[in-house]
């Protein structure tokens, strides 16, 4: 079953529930593939890669939410959009720790021969090939800068 079947089914599922955040958060993410597709242009249809992108956009956006609410003071909110992130982190693959992220840039930078900063950039690209989506691009983007300044 591919990715949109699968979004649409756990919606359908969501409606007959009563699942108010099942609901909401698949309504805002075929809404969100829809509106990829028409800026790609007539008849184009996403692949599950690009549905999983439309995906991680939003996890993206919620989890600068929930860090704007938390903030402001707004603990209700940010519960709301953590559950929202909770949610929609089943559609991704399973994302790698922070210990085996550790590794692979270690692996990298030896591998590359980046004794400072000024190659982060290459470091950057050859991790984030390596992890593809497994990864948040913030999360290795610190642990990179850490090893490097050392």
């Amino acid at each position: 079953m591919s990715l949109r079947e699968t979004l649409a089914e756990d919606f359908r599922k969501a409606l007959k529930s009563g699942d108010n955040i099942g609901r909401d958060t698949l309504r805002m993410v075929m809404a969100g593939v829809k509106n990829r597709e028409i800026q790609a242009g007539a008849g184009s249809v996403l692949d599950d890669d690009g549905i999983s992108d439309v995906i991680a956009s939003f996890i993206k956006k919620c989890k600068e939410s929930v860090r704007l609410f938390n903030q402001g003071g707004r603990e209700d909110l940010a519960s709301k959009e953590t559950a929202e992130i909770e949610f929609l982190e089943k559609y991704l693959p399973e994302q790698l720790s922070e210990a085996e992220l550790r590794a692979i840039v270690e692996k990298v930078v030896k591998g590359i021969g980046a004794p400072d900063i000024k190659q982060m950039g290459q470091v950057m690209k050859a991790v984030m090939s390596e992890v593809g989506k497994k990864a948040d691009g913030r999360l290795v983007n610190g642990i990179v800068k850490e090893m490097l300044v050392k």
